[in-house]
C-alpha cells in the first residue's frame, strides 16, 4: 500500500474543525516553526532574571505546546487521532527539553510538566466540545485552575525580588516585608523567620532532625552579579543541637550548574554564640569540577546540615557580600 494511502487511512476527521487557513501547508509549517523556534533561542540574562518576565516566561510552555498539539491534531498523519496526537506532542515536548541543552538552555522536568498541561487543555476541550464527553470539561476546568494556582504568588515574589535589588549587596537581613518569598525549605526541613535577640532582630531559623537528610534553606532570585565581591559573609549560631558544635554547610550555585550539576560549597561549625563567618567566592573552583564559580551569574544560595544526629535549630542573619 502506498505510504500516502496508509496515512490517509490512519487519519480521522477532527471532532473540532480546523480553521480554513490551515488547509494551506505552507501556513501550517510556518505556524509550527513559529511555535517551536522560541524553545531554541538563547534567553538573554536580563530577560531571564527579570522579576516579572522571568516568572511568566516559564509558563509559555503551556500555550506553545497547546498550539503544537492543535497543529498535530488538525493536520498530518495523526489528523483527528486525539490520543495519538497527545502522545506525539508529549514526546515532542520531551525532545525539545533534550535539544535545548545544545543551545545553552536547560532540560527541566518541570518544563515538561507545563508542556503536559498545555496538551491536556487541548485534550479536555476536544473531549468536551467536540465529542460531548463531560469528563473532558472537568479536565479542562482542573487544568485551567492550575494556571492561576501557579501564578498567585507572582505579585509577592516580584516585590521580594525588587526588595532584594534595593538592599544588595546585603543578600538578606530578614527585616524586609517580602524577603521570605525568596526562601524555600529543602529535604524535609522547616524554615521560619522569627525574632532572635535585641542585637539581631528577625533571623532565619532552620530546623531539622535525624529523619531528614541534608535539610536546608534555599534562596533564589537575588541580584545575580557578584563579580565585584570576593567574600560571602554571614552570622550564625546553633540554638538547639545535641550538645556538640553543629556542622553545617553553605552551597552556591551558578546558572551553568543547572547543566553540569556542579556547585561551590564550604563547611562550618556553629556554637550557641553568634559568630561571623566568611566564605571566599572569588576564583572559587566548583566541587569536583575544572571551572570556577561564575560570579557573573549566580543562581541560588543554600544553607544546609548534612546528617543531623539530633534535632537542631540553626539561626542565620545578615547574609551579605564584601
Amino acid at each position: 500500500m502506498p505510504q500516502n494511502r496508509l496515512l490517509r487511512g490512519f487519519a480521522h476527521k477532527p471532532a473540532i474543525d480546523q480553521p480554513a487557513f490551515l488547509n494551506n501547508w505552507p501556513v501550517w509549517l510556518g505556524l509550527a516553526a513559529a511555535l517551536l523556534i522560541p524553545f531554541f533561542l538563547p534567553i538573554a540574562q536580563g530577560l531571564r532574571r527579570h522579576p516579572i518576565i522571568g516568572a511568566l516566561g516559564e509558563q509559555l510552555h503551556i500555550p506553545l505546546l497547546a498550539g503544537i498539539m492543535l497543529l498535530v491534531y488538525w493536520r498530518g498523519p495523526l489528523r483527528g487521532r486525539l490520543w495519538w496526537a497527545a502522545l506525539t506532542t508529549a514526546i515532542i515536548g520531551g525532545l525539545i527539553e533534550g535539544v535545548q541543552t545544545l543551545v545553552g538552555r536547560s532540560a527541566l522536568f518541570a518544563d515538561w510538566v507545563l508542556d503536559l498541561i498545555g496538551i491536556g487543555l487541548v485534550v479536555g476541550f476536544v473531549l468536551w466540545r467536540g465529542q460531548g464527553k463531560q469528563y473532558g470539561k472537568w479536565l479542562l476546568i482542573a487544568l485551567l485552575l492550575y494556571i492561576p494556582g501557579q501564578l498567585w504568588h507572582l505579585p509577592f515574589s516580584t516585590l521580594a525580588r525588587y526588595e532584594a535589588r534595593q538592599t544588595f549587596p546585603m543578600i538578606a537581613d530578614f527585616e524586609g516585608r517580602y524577603f521570605h518569598w525568596l526562601w524555600k525549605d529543602t529535604n524535609r526541613s522547616e524554615v521560619a523567620f522569627a525574632p532572635s535577640d535585641s542585637l539581631h532582630g528577625q533571623v532565619l531559623q532552620l530546623t531539622g532532625n535525624p529523619i531528614s537528610r541534608w535539610p536546608g534553606a534555599r534562596m533564589t532570585h537575588f541580584p545575580e552579579d557578584w563579580s565585584s565581591y570576593t567574600h560571602l559573609v554571614f552570622e550564625a549560631r546553633a540554638t538547639r543541637h545535641g550538645g556538640e558544635n553543629l556542622r553545617f554547610g553553605v552551597r552556591i550555585d551558578d546558572w551553568e550548574g543547572r547543566k553540569d550539576n556542579l556547585w561551590a560549597n564550604q563547611r562550618f561549625f556553629a556554637t550557641e554564640k553568634w559568630y561571623t563567618y566568611r566564605m571566599k567566592v572569588a576564583e572559587r573552583p566548583v566541587l569536583h569540577g575544572e571551572r570556577h564559580l561564575d560570579l557573573g551569574d549566580v543562581e541560588a544560595l543554600l544553607f544546609f546540615v548534612g546528617h543531623p544526629t539530633d534535632t537542631f535549630q540553626l539561626e542565620i542573619d545578615n547574609i551579605r557580600l564584601q
